[in-house]
């Protein structure tokens, strides 16, 4: 725990990324082993389930362009351009 405790210090509003990074670890763990900083580390942290996390929504935009729409109308209504970005889903 000490090590998503020190990534989450670095990390503004860290506790729903916390809450999905454990979720992923408790996904991927052993059920012999349990929850290992050995599955954390390959998951890449924090920042790599969130990382994966972009990735899939970005790829689920491409294949499905109704999910694109109703995420593009979210965006906008949030206060957001709406438009894709080369760096995140959405600016």
């Amino acid at each position: 725990m000490s090590t998503i405790e020190e990534q989450a210090r670095k990390t503004e509003g860290a506790l729903p990324l916390i809450t999905y990074a454990l979720e992923r670890l408790y996904n991927q763990g052993d059920t012999q082993q349990g929850l290992t900083l050995q599955t954390y580390e390959k998951l890449g942290g924090i920042r790599g389930c969130i990382e994966t996390l972009a990735k899939e929504m970005d790829e689920q935009l491409d294949l499905d362009p109704a999910y694109a729409k109703a995420c593009e109308t979210f965006i906008q209504r949030a206060g957001g351009s709406g438009k894709r970005c080369r760096h995140t889903p959405w600016c």
